[in-house]
């Protein structure tokens, strides 16, 4: 699969899921298992994208991110 490099984010995906075909469950479970390793719990995560006026979450709030 190809992924658009436009930063070292994009770049990160795409050394993930280079090797997969157009196989979207794949691609998730791919990711999946690359997110199950790379992230340790708790962490804090900011919100930097626009949410509409009416939801609890704002841009600019920092939020703590738990396991499930």
């Amino acid at each position: 699969m190809k992924w658009k490099i436009h930063d070292e984010q994009d770049e990160r995906i795409q050394n993930v899921i280079a090797d997969i075909e157009d196989d979207e469950m794949k691609l998730y479970e791919a990711w999946n298992k690359y997110l199950a390793r790379k992230l340790k719990f708790p962490f804090e995560a900011g919100v930097y994208e626009y949410q509409e006026p009416s939801c609890f979450i704002q841009q600019g709030d920092k939020l703590k991110v738990i396991k499930p």
